[in-house]
């Protein structure tokens, strides 16, 4: 390997350096040996490999690097492994009301059940949302001309099983294809639902608690006690983590009270007749469905303008009391 030289490290100086190499070897005239010769297609195709093997590395190595790792996925791993909890997503919510409207006097009964976490499409944006409440159901009364008023979420529920060792510190890894909700992880062990803590030292002895974290290699982990601190799951129970597949900021509706919902699940009547609930549903906007991160940012970003103005301030000498 003494024909390369260490100033000339340039992928194209070395394919260059090894071609004359070659050349001058084996006494080859260049018009003989040439990139289209079949020795010079070889070196070719080991000169592309070897600059593909160079971008590898390089990769992987920037990505080792959390100050100057670009891949998401990278990023939120190396900060886990440093002992943050990165935040995963944060789904659009907000609230609306309903009630049954003039059609649904053709209903036979008096109400109509609508389930919990029934999925809905907004057409606008074609995404899917859900609604949630305190209860497996509500009933809309025909008589009641009141908005019952829900809560309503981005994104689309998922579940995962697995199953307890009886082992202290149990852990599950969870991997997902798409971004989940920060805020919206239930964690059940035999249909009982664990409460969600920060750490460890946060379970109570023998409490029915859990960890939810960003996961390494992205998704979720879970996390349980050791009896000292929290109850593990026992050997062969059936734990289920539910969470939300989230589009983020994209779910953001705002102001907007023209937007159409379309409900893509029907609900009851006492006979356990299925409806549709877009012909007999008046939907009323309570609260704009909106990513509260997204406003919490605008708070703090106009939080910062105001600091630096005041800083501007300070630093110009004017100590006046409307100084800031």
């Amino acid at each position: 390997m003494s024909f390369f030289s260490k100033t000339r490290i340039k992928a194209s100086e070395l394919f260059q350096d090894s071609f004359r190499y070659l050349q001058a070897t084996y006494d080859q005239a260049v018009e003989v040996f040439t990139p289209a010769s079949p020795f010079g297609q070889i070196l070719t195709v080991v000169a592309n490999l070897g600059e593909m093997i160079l971008f590898y590395i390089e990769a992987a190595i920037t990505e080792l690097n959390i100050a100057r790792a670009r891949n998401i996925e990278s990023i939120y791993g190396l900060s886990r492994l440093t002992g943050h909890n990165p935040t995963r997503g944060i789904s659009a919510r907000g609230i609306i009301g309903f009630r049954l409207n003039e059609n649904a006097s053709q209903i036979n009964g008096n109400w109509v059940q609508i389930n919990n976490y029934a999925e809905i499409e907004v057409e606008e944006n074609g995404l899917s949302y859900f609604i949630k409440f305190d209860s497996d159901y509500i009933r809309l009364e025909k008589s009641n001309r009141s908005f019952i008023n829900v809560d309503i979420i981005q994104g689309k529920l998922e579940t995962q099983t697995f199953t307890g060792t009886g082992q202290d510190l149990q852990s599950f890894n969870m991997t997902t294809k798409e971004l989940t909700d920060n805020d919206y992880v239930i964690v059940k062990v035999d249909g009982k639902v664990y409460e969600n803590v920060d750490s460890l030292y946060d379970m109570d002895h023998s409490a029915k608690a859990v960890m939810v974290k960003a996961g390494i290699n992205g998704g979720l982990s879970i996390f349980f006690g050791n009896k000292q601190f929290g109850y593990p799951p026992p050997l062969g129970s059936t734990i289920e983590v539910t969470y939300i597949k989230t589009s983020g900021a994209a779910g953001n509706i705002g102001g907007n009270k023209t937007i159409t919902l379309k409900f893509k699940e029907g609900g009851t009547t006492p006979s356990g007749e299925e409806v549709d609930l877009n012909e007999y549903l008046s939907v009323n906007i309570i609260s704009s469905i909106e990513n509260i991160a997204d406003i919490h940012l605008d708070i703090i970003n106009g939080y910062d303008r105001m600091i630096s103005s005041s800083h501007k301030r300070y630093l110009a000498g004017d100590f006046s009391p409307g100084a800031g």
